[in-house]
């Protein structure tokens, strides 16, 4: 018998290529979102720590590729939800239609700003704001059992602030179960969805549009939360400046 042409031809450098890409493409959106402005998807988290992003004040380490790719199948995920709200008969809009880019709002002389996820529309105006997250199987059957507000109410902070930079008084939030996503619909069910209703609030939005504002006007290092209680408390335990935080000469002040 004749012996055949190896066709095996390993491609390793494709996969190597796309971690230096999505490392990269890290870098430029840090720049972006860290370029002396803060980013209202973070309105939630710690003042101190935004006001350090803000400052450039880098983090302890950066992310490691795998965790960048993790992101980014957060996007395709969100692409896919926009399309199955479609096909349920809502009208999304995932773009500006005027700028063909995510819907974007700010404030503070652009010092503050956001994009959007998109907003449910009646088929003239716009209805709802539309916020999509994913999350594992583990935190999706959490968020089942208690509602967003409990799950994670930095989400909850950062659709209100959306609301009130828009003007509209309801957001759609939805979360997809990210274990079950895979687009053959035979192997898709309702239980990979969970969708609520969250009504805007003035007075919380006031609260943090004052939060936003201290955070870019402020000279100086601001305060520790009180909820920062140690280094090692569950508040500060996953933060990504821990160590710049808690060194010991952050926040001291010593008598002349």
């Amino acid at each position: 018998m004749p012996t055949l042409p190896l066709l095996r031809d390993p491609q390793p450098q494709v996969a190597r290529r796309i971690e230096k890409g999505l490392v990269a493409l890290r870098e430029k959106r840090d720049a972006d979102r860290h370029g002396d402005r803060l980013a209202l998807s973070q309105i939630g988290k710690c003042a101190r720590n935004l006001w350090a992003a803000v400052n450039r004040i880098p983090e302890d380490e950066p992310l490691p590729p795998h965790v960048l790719g993790i992101f980014e199948h957060g996007n395709a995920i969100e692409a896919h939800v926009a399309r199955l709200l479609g096909i349920g008969g809502y009208i999304v809009r995932t773009t500006d239609w005027r700028t063909g880019e995510q819907f974007r709002v700010s404030d503070f002389d652009n010092r503050v700003s956001g994009r959007t996820d998109g907003e449910i529309t009646d088929g003239e105006k716009p209805d709802m704001l539309l916020e999509i997250k994913s999350a594992n199987a583990r935190q999706f059957a959490v968020l089942r059992g208690c509602g967003v507000a409990a799950w994670k109410p930095e989400y909850v902070d950062q659709v209100q602030m959306y609301m009130g930079y828009t003007g509209l008084d309801t957001c759609l939030f939805v979360v997809f179960n990210k274990n079950d996503f895979v687009l053959e619909n035979e192997r898709w069910t309702p239980d990979s969805i969970y969708a609520e209703r969250i009504r805007f609030d003035k007075g919380r939005f006031d609260e943090l549009r004052e939060k936003a504002g201290a955070i870019v006007d402020s000279l100086v290092l601001l305060d520790r939360p009180a909820a920062a209680t140690s280094q090692f408390c569950k508040f500060c335990k996953y933060c990504n400046r821990n160590a710049w935080c808690w060194r010991v000469t952050t926040g001291v002040s010593f008598d002349a």
